[in-house]
């Protein structure tokens, strides 16, 4: 016991529940219309603007991040692609830059492998709340077609 502690409790993964975020966070109302007072609206769906998510990656392939109808990545962007030791992790006009973040999980006693020196989403979190924040509208998503997670991961 430390007197400098007040309360502990046990870090576990959670799995991803929900891929109606949206509606949760009063994004939409009425089955899926975009309300008129929405934080959408008012910043204009986004344009010119760059969103950082520090999460547990993202899965790029997602149709959220296609960047179908894009203009070109802002000359301001100073960002890189990081690819992982055994990927090429695949940015795009919409995906505009990626790194991952290891130390933490090295000091924990995590050993890094080709398989998951990656920026990309094993949990499906990272992808979830990306594409959230900043994804394209797909009809008819659901959790198991979010993200392919390779059995292994789970």
């Amino acid at each position: 016991m430390n007197p400098s502690v007040l309360s502990v409790f046990p870090n576990k993964a959670k799995k991803l529940h929900t891929t109606r975020s949206w509606h949760f966070l009063g994004l939409l109302k009425d089955g899926g219309v975009i309300r008129p007072d929405s934080i959408w609206e008012m910043a204009r769906f986004g344009k010119n603007t760059i969103i950082a998510n520090l999460d547990a990656g993202v899965w790029p392939e997602a149709a959220s991040f296609s960047n179908d109808g894009f203009s070109p990545i802002p000359s301001r962007w100073k960002g890189i692609c990081q690819h992982g030791i055994k990927d090429k992790f695949p940015c795009n006009r919409k995906l505009i830059g990626v790194r991952y973040f290891d130390k933490g999980y090295i000091a924990e006693g995590g050993i890094i492998t080709a398989e998951n020196a990656t920026a990309r989403d094993f949990a499906g979190h990272g992808s979830h709340t990306l594409s959230t924040a900043g994804g394209d509208f797909v009809h008819n998503v659901n959790i198991y077609r979010f993200v392919r997670v390779p059995s292994r991961w789970m």
